[in-house]
């Protein structure tokens, strides 16, 4: 693992303030390695279920229970405040971009279509374009963060959908229950 990446985790581990301010920087894939991804999903994994963040609770989600919780100690002992945790993350996406760019590289060094590795590069710069923008996996983890929130107070008949407009217009959110089908042009 790169020191950027145990900035991170160890951040990440001292004060889950910054968790979600780190998911929206990287993501498992952008680790290097698969104990730091293992650990990175680990920690999101147990902030968005219980919210308990700690390297045993982590250590037991983790395929290599003893490699991680020494990593995850090592980290700990690295870094000493949260502050920067973004600015670690945004490192630790950068490797990852410049680690994707080449691999493309290799690729068009070996021969295979030229075509195939521009789409692939032009993908890896929206990546990058496209930092501070939620996906998908950010979208499903705030939506199941809330859910588990709204079963958790059965007296709520709403459950939000994270856009406050809309949200106004169905009175409060999407009833508990109800089937809603969205559908606008692309783009909108």
């Amino acid at each position: 693992m790169t020191n950027a990446e145990l900035d991170v985790i160890g951040s990440m581990l001292i004060d889950d303030r910054c968790i979600e301010d780190v998911m929206r920087e990287v993501s498992a894939a952008d680790f290097c390695d698969d104990i730091g991804k293992s650990i990175f999903d680990a920690i999101c994994g147990a902030w968005l279920n219980d919210g308990a963040i700690d390297p045993v609770i982590v250590a037991q989600r983790c395929g290599d229970k003893e490699k991680a919780s020494q990593l995850m100690l090592d980290a700990m002992e690295m870094v000493t405040t949260s502050a920067n945790a973004i600015e670690y993350a945004k490192i630790v996406k950068e490797d990852s971009t410049y680690r994707k760019a080449a691999a493309v590289s290799e690729k068009i060094t070996l021969g295979y279509p030229i075509n195939e590795c521009l789409l692939e590069l032009q993908d890896i710069a929206s990546g990058v374009q496209d930092r501070g923008l939620t996906g998908g996996a950010e979208w499903r983890d705030t939506f199941a963060k809330q859910l588990a929130e709204h079963i958790a107070d059965p007296d709520s008949a709403f459950c939000r959908t994270g856009y406050e407009d809309f949200d106004k217009m169905l009175g409060g959110g999407m009833v508990k229950g109800g089937l809603y089908i969205l559908g606008a042009r692309p783009g909108m």
